[in-house]
């Protein structure tokens, strides 16, 4: 592919099966070396759209490319080598050690033993035991293993970090963070939005088929104010008079949540404390408000 070029690039497209359409004229462009997290309920179409990009399914409308390689069922083969793949409803041969699948896995697409070794020590799988013996924990390693063994130019990740516990979890975010550095473009959808801002540039959330916001990590952050909490006896009838630069989220007759922008927090002290309340709670917003707020949930 030559530089300036997308690694992942998708044109208008559309899956219907039957008369749902699951993915609704969609348009994206991943850049080398970006980390997107990909993000929405399910059933929004994460893994119809993932499924796309690997060629596992062919659009019913518009153009998918990876690699500068027109995706399709019969084409895709082409790039895969290029590519570890992780997928979220993964299923692996039960018979085959954690061992016989790896090995099967680098015949494929090759092995760099020292990054093999590696990925071994950091993620600590079983190896030695058939993959049908194995926890969901531990079969996840061993995919995520296979993905990662050759140094793919892209990482395309359904629900990577699913049944890790937390330390694993970490590791594995922090192998995403060395991959960005090695210049590997990262696609990878979660439902865990506190590990999506720490690794990724850029998030894109989907709802029903479509896509509903596309932004740079630090531009969400810097933008994302305070969420604040007043209680109190009767604190509901304040919201009638809240500053202009305020957003209500949530009300009852003892409790307020809104949100501000952190410019106007001075300004909404000198207001509050003119208040009678019993309680205030000011902490930072995060994505899982962004996420409740794009799709109809109540805040914290």
């Amino acid at each position: 592919m030559r530089k300036g070029k997308s690694t992942i690039t998708l044109a208008n497209v559309t899956k219907r099966f039957g008369d749902f359409e699951a993915v609704s004229d969609v348009t994206l462009a991943v850049e080398p070396g970006q980390v997107v997290g990909f993000v929405g309920p399910n059933g929004a179409g994460k893994t119809t759209t993932i499924s796309m990009m690997m060629g596992f399914l062919k659009p019913s409308k518009g153009t998918v490319t990876v690699l500068g390689t027109n995706i399709e069922p019969q084409t895709s083969h082409s790039v895969h080598g290029s590519i570890g793949y992780v997928a979220g409803d993964m299923v692996l041969p039960g018979a085959l050690s954690g061992r016989q699948f790896l090995a099967f896995s680098a015949a494929r697409n090759g092995r760099i033993d020292e990054r093999f070794n590696s990925l071994v020590d950091k993620l600590q799988p079983v190896l030695h035991k058939p993959l049908k013996q194995l926890s969901r924990g531990n079969k996840q390693k061993i995919a995520l293993i296979a993905a990662l063994q050759h140094a793919p130019t892209v990482l395309i990740l359904d629900e990577p970090t699913s049944g890790l516990d937390p330390l694993m979890q970490d590791v594995f975010l922090d192998t995403v963070k060395d991959e960005s550095k090695r210049g590997t473009t990262v696609f990878m959808s979660s439902h865990i939005l506190s590990e999506v801002s720490s690794v990724c540039d850029r998030i894109v959330f989907m709802r029903a088929g479509k896509f509903i916001l596309d932004k740079p990590v630090r531009e969400l952050t810097s933008q994302l104010g305070k969420h604040i909490v007043i209680k109190g006896h009767d604190v509901g009838k304040l919201a009638k008079f809240l500053p202009d630069s305020a957003k209500l989220l949530y009300k009852n007759a003892n409790e307020i949540r809104l949100s501000i922008p952190s410019a106007n927090i001075k300004t909404f002290m000198r207001w509050i404390v003119t208040k009678e309340f019993d309680d205030i709670l000011i902490e930072d917003r995060d994505l899982d408000d962004v996420f409740h707020e794009l799709y109809g949930g109540k805040t914290k």
